[in-house]
């Protein structure tokens, strides 16, 4: 199936007519990226001295070379320079991690992200934030918390044993405001089917991983809109895929089986099925190439591990032990079997129509957020597509899948302006999108001085220690008091040089009351809900210390303070049940 592309032809007819009618008087705007060589992600083609002009948030006007400016309008040169639209990233983790990653993503270019495990009270929160002005994010495209089979596989997704779960489950997301539903690798088919229905009645897309118990083929044909790290591709182009399927044979467990059995004219059949039932694939291969490569002194060395905090590097780097057991090493044989058969498979997808997303699923290990987005372009690449093909998953494809065609994808009068700026054309080499000197978001300009300066902060701040340990490390020497008078001076000097987290001070509690200090738990994690007062999650915490010391009445408030916060959080009202029960 061809793309079909919408056009604005009014919208450049009234540009052009502007254009004309404006071209002896100063033009008056609040940025103008001046005499750029503006790239059409459509076709290809590179316009040469362009000015394209912002006003808020908005793409207002593009001229045809120089602009005569008014004073207050302010210029970025871009002569010499390509300007595409700004970069999506369409398969992220973001909102647990989302103060450390933002700057890390602004400064490589992605000023949308598609979130794959979605929490509406911090979706919320950070949709404020972007209609106040008051925090530097990419635009958002969430999904719902994942619904998964029982038991889960990842703690706090939802788990649904039958067809009835499933639709309520499904029904009560859809309820939350989320643009999406996400599904997971263990659900039934029923369980599944039940998810579809609802999602379809609703006009709610869905979307995820293909459940092991079904086929790719079968999801597409369900009305699934896009299939995530190409689970389902090999069973599908198996030559023995309904007989595997009747045998509970599942994919990620049976990579050799699934190459030995891949039959060129079943794959050939389910592109097919792809291109007719519109089922976009969000391939995530540099994530698959993490996992090939696990421990591979490339990854392990990487420069770019200093903007990545402590802990998430402890996941990602395994002892030589763990690395070199048996299973590790089978499972990395597989899994480098895996990523260097489907990988020619990606450019063979694409050439019969099937669509893409560019998504790096980071925080997985060595997918590093902002970064990423543009190793997997290149991947893209490498697998068989051109350099329009990948920068395409990332700026025009997004939008005809989010159906934002009116608001992103190209460089066009009426558009949100967002928007890269490289110092080298991407269509000669992919790599180029690295080539960053300026960024637009929502028309607040960050040119290549403040973006670098963004990445230093992360760097440093990376290295801070943190206050949970000086917390920690006090508590013993100085007492609980002291501690607490002393902790609030430290963290109103500006001259601090500890590093402030929700999650540090959230773990520090925990441990104090494992270890028996239940009255010191108590006052660090009631500190935590007054310096994160928007986290649901700081409550429940709070609570569940309180009901060590048997204040039920306490823990009972910041159980209900947990639960206004978060619609979705239900252990809450568990807890307040039990309480109440326990009361009486």
């Amino acid at each position: 199936m061809n793309i079909r592309y919408r056009y604005y032809p009014r919208l450049f007819l009234v540009a052009f007519i502007l254009q004309i009618a404006g071209c002896g008087a100063p033009k008056s705007h609040d940025l103008i990226i001046s005499n750029v060589n503006l790239i059409d992600v459509r076709t290809g083609a590179v316009s040469p001295n362009q000015s394209v002009a912002i006003d808020a948030d908005t793409i207002s006007m593009i001229y045809q070379g120089k602009v005569e400016t008014a004073d207050s309008a302010r210029i970025i040169n871009g002569t010499g320079k390509y300007l595409i639209p700004g970069l999506w990233d369409m398969h992220v983790h973001h909102q647990r991690s989302y103060q450390k990653t933002n700057p890390l993503l602004l400064a490589n270019g992605v000023t949308g992200i598609r979130e794959m495990w979605g929490n509406m009270e911090i979706h919320r929160m950070l949709q404020r934030a972007i209609a106040t002005d008051s925090l530097d994010v990419p635009d958002i495209y969430t999904a719902s918390v994942i619904i998964d089979g029982k038991p889960e596989i990842w703690p706090g997704s939802i788990g649904v044993g039958n067809a009835e779960e499933a639709r309520k489950a499904a029904l009560e997301q859809i309820e939350s405001g989320v643009d999406f539903l996400k599904v997971y690798s263990l659900l039934s088919k029923e369980a599944f089917d039940a998810i579809a229905e609802v999602a379809n009645e609703k006009g709610v897309p869905f979307a995820g991983h293909v459940p092991d118990v079904i086929s790719i083929q079968h999801a597409a044909k369900m009305g699934m809109v896009s299939a995530e790290h190409l689970f389902g591709v090999l069973l599908g182009s198996s030559s023995k895929k309904d007989s595997l399927l009747e045998a509970g044979v599942g994919e990620y467990q049976n990579i050799d089986l699934m190459v030995d059995t891949f039959s060129q004219a079943q794959f050939d059949s389910l592109c097919s099925v792809l291109v007719e039932e519109e089922l976009w694939m969000s391939p995530t291969l540099i994530t698959n190439k993490g996992a090939a490569y696990f421990g591979d002194p490339d990854y392990t060395s990487d420069e770019r591990l200093a903007y990545m905090p402590s802990e998430m590097i402890q996941w990602w780097i395994w002892d030589s032990v763990a690395l070199h057991s048996p299973s590790s090493q089978e499972r990395i044989r597989q899994e480098q079997k895996s990523f260097h058969f489907l990988l020619p498979l990606v450019g063979q997808m694409h050439s019969r129509g099937v669509r893409f997303l560019a998504g790096s699923d980071y925080p997985n290990p060595y997918c590093f957020p902002g970064f990423s987005l543009h190793d997997e372009l290149a991947i893209m690449v490498e697998g068989g597509m051109s350099n329009l093909a990948a920068l395409q998953t990332a700026t025009l494809n997004p939008a005809i899948f989010m159906k934002k065609e009116d608001q992103f994808g190209s460089i066009e009068p009426g558009k949100t302006a967002s928007l890269v700026l490289l110092a080298k054309n991407p269509l000669d080499t992919i790599e180029n999108t690295k080539t960053i000197e300026a960024v637009i978001l929502r028309g607040k300009p960050f040119e290549k001085e403040a973006l670098e300066e963004m990445l230093e902060t992360v760097r440093k701040d990376i290295q801070k220690p943190r206050y949970s340990a000086w917390i920690k490390k006090s508590i013993k020497r100085n007492g609980l008091e002291l501690t607490m008078d002393s902790l609030d001076l430290l963290i109103s000097s500006e001259s601090s040089t500890y590093l402030l987290e929700e999650a540090d001070i959230n773990a520090l509690g925990y441990e104090l009351a494992r270890s028996g200090d239940f009255k010191s738990a108590v006052k660090i994690l009631e500190k935590n809900t007054l310096l994160f007062p928007e986290s649901y999650n700081t409550y429940d915490s709070y609570a569940e210390a309180l009901l060590y010391t048997q204040q039920f009445e306490k823990a009972k408030e910041n159980y209900q303070k947990a639960s206004a916060l978060n619609p979705n959080y239900t252990n809450g009202k568990v807890m307040i049940d039990s309480i109440n029960s326990m009361l009486q």
